[in-house]
């Protein structure tokens, strides 16, 4: 199981969906939509921000301010949204206005909703990014690393199917074709978490 996947299972689980639901007033259908449209986006703009030295040094210190294992439902319950609203602008940079407004019109919300859901789960996104990372230096390598065990820490249970990731990025973002984007996720490359976590796991040898 690759980061990616692992995160969209626990953050998809009922039970994270249902706190965050309580915590947002958003339906759960509504929240799994934007979920699995918005958690490439942002693992893309993670991997993307990690791939200089300075912004992978970055990354690392966040991480280490996020270090949470509590399953998702409680992170999304607990998370300081403030918090999380500094996360956001830190991941996006100066695409935040066109990621939220895109985000908001593929997922039929307001883009005052999307912000808060997203401030909500970035929190529990680092935290999910620092337990890959930790699990990663323990194994001696990023290449190759199942982050399968970590399902029990963050809860949920693997996607049974696609997330239309390509699509989606090329429509929010116009970032190339959707076959080029499905084909990357077919490989294991880049929006997986494998690029990130490479990137991150040079850093600690």
């Amino acid at each position: 199981m690759n980061l990616l996947n692992l995160l969209m299972s626990s953050m998809t689980a009922d039970n994270s969906v249902n706190s965050l639901s309580k915590k947002t007033g958003i339906s759960a259908d509504q929240l799994i939509k934007l979920i699995r449209m918005a958690l490439p986006v942002l693992m893309k703009y993670l991997t993307a921000n990690a791939a200089s030295p300075a912004g992978a040094q970055s990354l690392l210190g966040a991480l280490m301010q996020h270090k949470s294992t509590r399953n998702m439902a409680d992170q999304f319950d607990e998370a300081d949204e403030q918090d999380g609203e500094k996360i956001l602008g830190h991941i996006l940079g100066s695409d935040s206005d066109q990621v939220l407004n895109g985000l908001a019109e593929k997922s039929e919300l307001d883009r005052a909703s999307v912000e808060h859901v997203l401030a909500n789960m970035a929190p529990g996104l680092l935290s999910g990014v620092s337990a890959a990372k930790e699990s990663a230096s323990g194994a001696g390598s990023a290449q190759g690393f199942d982050v399968s065990g970590l399902l029990g820490m963050f809860g949920g249970a693997p996607a049974a199917k696609k997330s239309g990731i390509g699509g989606i990025l090329s429509g929010i973002m116009g970032l190339g074709g959707a076959d080029k984007e499905e084909e990357n996720e077919e490989s294991g490359s880049g929006v997986d978490g494998s690029d990130l976590m490479g990137a991150l796991f040079s850093l600690l040898k």
